[in-house]
């Protein structure tokens, strides 16, 4: 019995020096760690920019080199966002629920829901970001703030941001010209590299004033992508004369552009109600044919009889 318990005395005493030895070796090796570390998330990084799965597993790396655990999940996160990675929405979801993101998180994520189509979603957390946003998403970051300040009819806020942006995208363009004419800074130099037909009506706008020149920028805002904010110029407008199939017919346009074509048709029916023989009109209600499909203009059309 007693060499049993010196046995296992013994073996007590090697187990607490080897790890007592382990632990040393791993707090003065940090400082190699934590560049082994760096080397694999920069690593990663070229990964990502060749599309490439690799990615991940050098993240993973990281890790075991003593990267933090919480660092850990959202960098991999990030990058699973970037790759368009399958599994990503249950990172996302743990994120979100243990309010783990930093900026570049948030920022990605409302990119993310942007393109979905979810926007108030989308700016609820592009609202979390902060200033610690990586360089490389600050361009972007602006022109979502540039159109959401659009949206919100904010269009002094909106021309802030757009010129914090410094991007030369086309969306960031189009949402340019689209600010020079809500805010009457137009100058022709403006427009001379835009598409000849939105060259055209820009040009056009002297012809008009009142409620049609109202009605002809949101044209043009439609034509640049911005059908959001010609419905948010429209619903602020307070109209001086009765004009209201252009106006039907103006909001069902910008909700076609938004693949929103049950709505746009109701409107276009409005105005065929006002000037059924207008040729505009048919052309719009063709439009809405075209943007519904055969199949549910066919179904509309019969619970319509």
């Amino acid at each position: 019995m007693k060499k049993v318990l010196k046995n296992l005395g013994i073996a007590l005493i090697v187990f607490l020096l080897v790890l007592l030895v382990g632990i040393l070796v791993w707090e003065y090796s940090s400082e190699w760690r934590a560049e082994k570390s760096g080397e694999y998330l920069a690593k990663s990084e070229e990964y990502v920019e060749q599309g490439s799965g690799q990615a991940l597993w050098e993240i993973e790396k990281a890790y075991w080199m003593g990267m933090d655990y919480g660092d850990f999940r959202v960098f991999r996160t990030i990058k699973m966002m970037e790759l368009n990675d399958v599994r990503v929405e249950g990172e996302i979801e743990y994120l979100i629920e243990k309010n783990l993101g930093n900026d570049d998180f948030y920022f990605l994520y409302a990119d993310r829901l942007y393109k979905e189509g979810n926007f108030e979603e989308a700016e609820k957390y592009l609202l979390k970001v902060g200033d610690k946003i990586s360089k490389k998403y600050q361009e972007k970051y602006y022109d979502y703030l540039t159109y959401f300040a659009g949206l919100n009819g904010d269009w002094q806020s909106a021309r802030t941001y757009s010129i914090a942006s410094d991007s030369d995208s086309e969306f960031s363009d189009n949402m340019n010209l689209g600010l020079l004419l809500l805010l009457d800074e137009m100058d022709n130099q403006d427009i001379v590299e835009y598409d000849v037909d939105i060259v055209d009506k820009v040009l056009e706008l002297k012809k008009y004033n009142g409620d049609l020149y109202i009605i002809k920028i949101a044209d043009i805002l439609i034509d640049l992508d911005l059908s959001g904010w010609a419905r948010v110029l429209l619903d602020g407008t307070n109209w001086e004369g009765e004009i209201d199939r252009d106006l039907y017919l103006i909001y069902g346009k910008s909700l076609v552009k938004d693949g929103n074509c049950r709505e746009a048709l109701e409107y276009f029916l409005e105005a065929e109600k006002i000037d059924s023989v207008n040729q505009e009109v048919h052309g719009s209600l063709m439009q809405a044919h075209k943007c519904l499909g055969e199949k549910e203009w066919e179904e509309w059309e019969r619970l319509k009889v």
